[in-house]
C-alpha cells in the first residue's frame, strides 16, 4: 500500500474558500487550447456568462471566486487558457462536461496540461525531503528522455515551520516540469484562512501529447511523469499513452437550468454580483435570487447563538 492510498478521500472547505479537492484524487489544475484563427468559439459567452464571469479586460474574465479564463487572438493562432480556479468553478457548477464537449467539436490542440494531487500531509516535511533526495544530483527523472534541475523556494509558514515550494525544471526552458508545495500555507498567505494540512504535486505538460481525454481524467498522466521521482503510484494505475485529439468525444450530459447555477454560484461561492449576471434581464430569476439570498441568510444567521428572527424576516 502506497502513502497515500492509506489516508482516504474527502473533499474540504474552509471559510468562504471554495471546496478543495478530494485527497488522492488526480484533478486537471490548469488548461491551454488552441485553435485555428479563424475557428468561431460562439459557445464561450454563454459559458461565461452562466460562471458569472466579469471581464477587466479585452479576453481576460474573472470567475468566481477566484478564477480566471484568457482568450487571446493572434495571427496563426488563438488560445484559451482557464486557471486552476476556473476549472474548479466549472467541475462545481457541473459545467466541465459541457465546456469540454463545445471544444471537442473544433479542431484544436491541448498546448499546456497541469495535472495536480492533494494530500492530507504536512508540505513542509514532503517538501525538505524531496529536496534532500536531489539537491546536488543531476535532477529529476519525469520521463526516461532528461533530467531537470530542481530547486526550492522557502520562507515561515505562519506556525514558524519552514515551508514552500520543490521545483522539478523551469517553465520556460522544460517542456515537462512539476512542482510541490504546501497548499495550506498559500490558502492561509493569500486569503488568511486556516486549512488543515495539504501538499499538493503538480505536473505540468506542454506538449502536443495531452488531449481532452486527460483533462476530464488526468489519472493517466499525472502518475506517468509523477511516478517514481515525486511519489508512488498505486498499483491498479492504468499505463497512459498520448492521445489522438481529434478522436476523443465528451459524453452527453444534461446541462444545468439557470435556477441551478444561481443556487450553485450563491451556496458555492457567496458571490452575489455573479449570481446577479446569471440572473440577465429576468425578473423572474432576480425574484429567484432575493428568495434563495434571504433562505441562505436565514440559516447562517439561526446558528448564532443570541440571534432572534424580528416580525420583519
Amino acid at each position: 500500500m502506497t502513502q497515500w492510498e492509506s489516508l482516504g478521500s474527502g473533499a474540504a472547505s474552509a471559510g468562504g474558500l471554495p471546496q478543495l479537492p478530494d485527497f488522492g484524487v488526480p484533478f486537471c489544475d490548469w488548461l491551454d487550447l488552441t485553435f485555428s484563427p479563424t475557428e468561431s468559439l460562439d459557445w464561450l459567452d454563454g459559458l461565461l456568462s452562466s460562471l458569472g464571469a466579469s471581464s477587466t479586460e479585452p479576453g481576460v474574465y474573472l470567475t468566481p471566486p477566484g478564477g480566471v479564463i484568457k482568450h487571446q487572438n493572434g495571427k496563426r493562432w488563438q488560445r484559451l487558457s482557464v486557471s486552476g480556479g476556473s476549472l474548479m468553478a466549472l467541475r462545481s457548477m457541473g459545467l466541465f462536461s459541457e465546456f469540454l464537449r463545445h471544444v471537442s467539436g473544433h479542431p484544436h490542440k491541448v498546448t499546456r496540461l497541469d495535472a495536480a494531487l492533494d494530500l492530507p500531509v504536512d508540505a513542509a516535511f514532503i517538501v525538505s525531503e524531496l529536496w534532500n533526495k536531489y539537491r546536488g544530483t543531476r535532477g529529476v527523472w519525469l520521463n526516461a528522455l532528461n533530467a531537470v534541475d530542481a530547486s526550492t523556494i522557502l520562507g515561515p509558514r505562519f506556525d514558524g515551520v519552514e515551508t514552500g515550494t520543490f521545483y522539478a525544471g523551469n517553465r520556460r526552458k522544460n517542456k515537462i516540469t512539476a512542482r510541490v508545495y504546501d497548499k495550506q500555507h498559500e490558502v492561509y498567505d493569500r486569503r488568511k484562512v486556516l486549512i488543515d494540512s495539504r501538499v499538493r504535486y503538480e505536473v505540468t505538460v506542454k506538449t502536443d501529447q495531452p488531449t481532452l481525454r486527460d483533462a476530464e481524467d488526468p489519472t493517466g498522466i499525472f502518475w506517468h511523469y509523477a511516478s517514481p521521482a515525486l511519489l508512488p503510484a498505486p498499483d491498479d494505475v492504468p499505463p497512459w499513452s498520448p492521445g489522438n485529439p481529434y478522436v476523443w468525444k465528451c459524453s452527453p450530459v444534461e446541462p444545468l437550468s439557470a435556477e441551478d447555477r444561481i443556487q450553485r454560484v450563491l451556496y458555492g461561492t457567496g458571490d452575489l454580483n455573479a449570481a446577479m449576471r446569471i440572473c440577465g434581464d429576468s425578473v423572474a430569476m432576480f425574484e429567484l435570487l432575493l428568495k434563495l439570498s434571504r433562505l441562505h441568510i436565514l440559516q447562517r444567521a439561526s446558528k448564532l447563538p443570541d440571534w432572534r428572527p424580528s416580525y420583519e424576516c
